[in-house]
């Protein structure tokens, strides 16, 4: 975990009437060997461990600073 492997992907959210996205869906993810394993195969390490603090946190840190103002 101390080196940046969790993450978020975005998914977008799309109005089928519209075809406009109206919205994001943020997804975690934990990135190992190049590859992005979904939450199913890695929440029950991060709860059996008492890191879910921790992985939150991280990603809240990670948005921050993607999306900080130029």
């Amino acid at each position: 975990m101390a080196n940046n492997d969790y993450g978020v992907s975005y998914e977008p959210i799309v109005d089928l009437k519209s075809m406009e996205i109206v919205a994001y869906e943020a997804l975690g993810r934990f990135r190992y060997q190049d590859k992005l394993i979904a939450p199913d195969k890695f929440f029950k390490s991060i709860h059996d461990n008492n890191d879910m603090f921790f992985y939150i946190e991280t990603i809240i840190k990670n948005f921050q600073l993607e999306n900080r103002p130029s």
